[in-house]
C-alpha cells in the first residue's frame, strides 16, 4: 500500500485509533506517527488521544529505535525533566548525537549550559586537574553556544556576547560581544 505523507499538524488532529491504524496499515511514515502519538499521550494535550505516559513512552522508544531524530530529541528532554535517576553522561551523549544530526539550537544550548555549570569556580584555582577540566568545559560551553548563535538563536547569541565580553571560553573581544548582544536584543532578549 502506498504511504501518504502527513504533516505533524495533520497527525496531531487525528484520533488515537486513526493514528494506530496508520501504523498498522503502514499508510504513513510510521515513525512520524509513533512520535506524534507518543508525544500526545505523554503530554495529554489532545482531546482525541487519551493521556497515557507509559504507552506514550513506548511509542517514542519505538520511533527512537528506528532513528527518528525528533523522537530522539523529545525522549532526551523527557529524560532530563522526568527520569527519576537521570544519567548525566547518557544525556550529554544524546545531546551530542542530536547536535550532530540536526544542529538543534535547543540541544546546543542545553549542552552548553551543562558545560557552563560544570566549569568550576575560582575556588579550585590550586588544583591543575580541576583547572584543566574547567577550561575544557568553558571551551565546550562556548563551542555549543556558538553553534546555536550561528543559527540566529537568541540564547546562543546572548551567551556568546557575555562570553566574548568576559573572555570565557573564547578570547575577549568587545566588538564581537556587542555584535552578539545586539542580535540577541533585536530578537527580544532583555
Amino acid at each position: 500500500m502506498d504511504s501518504k505523507h502527513y504533516t505533524n499538524k495533520e497527525l496531531e488532529a487525528m484520533t488515537e485509533a486513526d493514528l494506530e491504524g496508520l501504523i498498522i496499515r503502514k499508510e504513513a511514515n510510521v515513525d512520524d506517527v509513533r512520535y506524534i502519538l507518543g508525544k500526545l499521550m505523554i503530554e495529554g494535550t489532545s482531546d482525541k488521544v487519551a493521556k497515557n505516559e507509559n504507552k506514550g513512552l513506548n511509542w517514542l522508544k519505538e520511533a527512537v529505535k528506528a532513528g527518528h531524530a525528533a523522537a530522539f530529541e523529545y525522549k532526551t528532554y523527557w529524560d532530563i525533566r522526568f527520569d527519576k535517576q537521570p544519567k548525566l553522561q547518557k544525556i550529554k551523549d544524546n545531546l551530542l548525537k542530536i547536535i550532530e544530526t540536526t544542529k538543534s539550537p535547543r540541544a546546543c544550548n542545553t549542552l552548553a549550559e551543562l558545560n557552563h555549570a560544570s566549569a568550576g569556580s575560582d575556588l579550585v584555582k590550586n588544583n591543575p586537574e580541576v583547572q584543566e577540566a574547567g577550561q575544557l568545559a568553558r571551551d565546550n560551553a562556548a563551542k555549543y553556544y556558538m553553534i546555536s548563535a550561528e543559527q540566529g538563536d537568541v540564547i546562543g547569541n546572548h551567551w556568546m556576547g557575555v562570553f566574548y565580553h568576559e573572555g570565557y571560553g573564547v578570547s575577549k573581544n568587545i566588538k564581537k560581544a556587542v555584535e552578539h548582544l545586539s542580535v540577541a536584543a533585536a530578537a527580544g532578549n532583555g
